[in-house]
């Protein structure tokens, strides 16, 4: 019902017109000031009940916005009586929609835009939810009145009395008044409060994007340094330089897959408690296994090396795994520093294909060398030969020995496994071309089919001995390379000693000769042996020695008697019994009936020179393959 009915009390004093006269100019003065601290809606709506209860001077008063589900919410409160505005906010909001039931006071002020006052809460229909509430705070009247402001309705100034209390109509008018005002202002701080929001949410929009632009800036930087590194530094230690540089990380840079992987470093000082355990090799992922997409891994922190947490990023090539390109800080990386990683490791394998295409490329240079020395004709224009041996780094005019390294198949090796027989060829050749390259020796390595040749300079014999050494300690530490067979031949003083001193090697090497020390077979010191080596098909020279032994061999197996081995003793001898019957422990008898009976299975003497030189040589071919039984 409208608040300028019947029932209201006027107060007609001089005095107390003037009182709310002054009151009303006081709280409007109070909305203003609050408006020009460029105060939060919430301290005006709070203002404008304080304002409105000190006109009434008793009971309570709030301000009721519409909130964007279309229901009228408590935003500012004053005077006794909190309760009942938690109940307004969260158990019973009041909609301003048509729900079909009884409006509330202030959802009917709402939509007829007038003042609507309740004398008994308890016998209006609309509050019949917040009744109870109403009674706890000993409230039993209400007066609402509408706040709008350009046309639009933003809530409800809505004023509640005790028992016994109602506003005359004067207050009643000053309270319509003060609504006006009070919509005005709220208006007028809502608007400059969406201004700053505006404001604050473009400014926060501009730093976003101004570190997109600064993150993209600093990828493009980087990836400038990068392709420096990629085209003109061409090393992983440049690499790690870049990453530590831009990222401000410490940056690990390691290859995998080597017989000497290389690991490179930087930024190791920007963590204090960890640079130890980088520098001494604790710190690796060489150990890991990347994702099947190539995908970065998030490594966790490590309390035993202090290391923070960090990212690592496969390098790729062709599918096979390079290396790790890893990096490490205390706070983390974005999307943009991720993006930076990842092309570092694209970087890392795009290094990796040029070194292997400039190997392939030095491989098939030297290999074209070699294949022309071991073709020297007497019409063969040796100057050239050397002039080209000398732009690879090595010089046919002085004296050079050639060391031959081949990887022996393990036992029980399967030939169909040609893959993995490869990738250990190419290990092999990748190490001897670094240790190579690492010496000051004017040597070359040659990558053969199954075997790496090297040419180095006969009077630097500790430089091959070192070779040598440090080779065979490289290829123990590779998983799956347990033997490695070595050879050094002749010495080869002019260039047409090249073809006859290799094939002399590679038959030591194909026969296996044994006795050799650490597996090295050195072919000037295997004497009267050395002759047996030019034999152009070391294959025949196996099949003489298996021929000329086959019966004794397989009479020996039968019966379990020592034919083969005794006769080699007596040769060894010069056909003496006594020796050999000491070495033999047996008695001379014993060694003369065993002869009786090599004469009687080979059809042979012992003592006929013939029959001891075809047997002798059969000898010394056997230990020359390693076949000979130990004596």
């Amino acid at each position: 019902m409208a608040c300028k009915g019947a029932g209201m009390v006027a107060d007609t004093s001089a005095t107390a017109v003037l009182d709310e006269t002054v009151a009303w100019l006081n709280g409007g003065l109070e909305l203003a000031l609050a408006v020009g601290r460029f105060s939060k809606p919430s301290e005006v709506f709070a203002t404008l009940a304080q304002v409105a209860r000190d006109l009434v001077g008793y009971g309570s008063s709030a301000v009721l916005m519409i909130d964007p589900r279309g229901n009228l919410r408590s935003s500012g409160w004053s005077g006794p009586g909190r309760q009942l505005m938690c109940v307004l906010n969260d158990r019973q909001p009041l909609s301003v929609t048509d729900t079909g039931e009884p409006m509330a006071p202030a959802v009917r002020a709402l939509r007829t835009g007038t003042s609507v006052w309740v004398p008994d809460l308890h016998e209006d229909s609309g509050c019949a939810a917040q009744v109870s509430a109403f009674a706890a705070e000993g409230l039993s009247a209400a007066v609402s009145v509408p706040l709008e402001a350009n046309n639009e309705q933003l809530g409800v100034l809505e004023c509640y009395f005790p028992p016994g209390r109602q506003p005359c109509a004067d207050k009643l008018a000053l309270l319509e008044r003060l609504a006006r005002v009070g919509g005005v202002a709220i208006d007028l701080v809502l608007r400059r409060y969406q201004a700053e929001q505006r404001i604050l949410d473009l400014e926060a929009t501009n730093r976003t994007l101004s570190r997109q632009v600064d993150s993209r800036e600093q990828v493009q930087t980087t990836d400038a340094r990068l392709m420096e590194v990629l085209f003109e530094e061409q090393s992983l230690d440049g690499l790690a330089r870049v990453l530590a540089t831009r990222l401000e990380c410490a940056a690990i840079v390691e290859e995998v897959g080597q017989v000497q992987p290389h690991t490179a470093t930087a930024g190791c000082e920007l963590l204090p408690l960890s640079p130890e355990a980088i520098a001494d090799g604790a710190v690796t992922m060489r150990g890991q296994r990347p994702h099947p997409s190539g995908r970065a891994t998030l490594i966790s922190s490590d309390p035993t090396t202090n290391m923070p947490s960090g990212l690592a990023v496969p390098s790729l090539l062709a599918g096979e795994l390079t290396g790790w390109v890893s990096t490490y800080r205390l706070r983390s990386f974005d999307h943009h520093e991720r993006q930076i990683v990842e092309r570092a490791a694209l970087v890392m394998a795009a290094l990796a294909q040029r070194q292997r295409a400039e190997r392939e490329v030095e491989w098939r240079l030297s290999r074209e060398f070699f294949d022309q020395v071991l073709d020297i004709r007497a019409d063969t224009d040796i100057s050239t030969v050397v002039e080209r041996g000398l732009s690879l780094g090595v010089d046919l005019r002085r004296p050079n020995i050639i060391v031959i390294f081949k990887i022996e198949p393990d036992a029980g090796h399967d030939p169909g496994r040609a893959a993995h027989s490869s990738a250990r060829n190419t290990r092999l050749i990748t190490a001897v071309q670094r240790f190579v390259d690492m010496s000051p020796a004017h040597a070359i390595a040659v990558a053969r089919a199954d075997h790496v040749v090297v040419i180095h300079p006969a009077d630097e014999s500790d430089a091959v001995d070192e070779l040598i050494v440090r080779l065979q300690d490289q290829m123990r530490a590779v998983r799956a390379i347990d033997s490695l067979a070595t050879v050094v031949s002749t010495v080869c003083r002019e260039p047409a000693d090249y073809e006859p001193n290799y094939r002399a090697a590679l038959t030591a090497l194909s026969l296996k000769k044994a006795g050799s020390q650490n597996g090295v077979v050195r072919v000037p010191d295997l004497g009267v042996y050395a002759l047996l080596l030019n034999a152009r098909r070391p294959d025949e020279l196996a099949a003489f020695a298996a021929d000329t032994t086959a019966s004794l061999r397989k009479y020996d197996a039968e019966n379990g008697t020592e034919l083969l081995k005794t006769l080699r003793v007596y040769l060894e001898e010069r056909g003496k019994l006594a020796p050999t019957a000491a070495r033999l422990f047996v008695h001379a008898n014993t060694v003369s009936y065993r002869l009786n009976r090599v004469s009687e299975i080979t059809g042979g003497h012992p003592n006929d020179l013939d029959f001891a030189l075809r047997f002798e040589l059969a000898f010394m071919i056997e230990q020359l393959a390693g076949t000979a039984a130990v004596v």
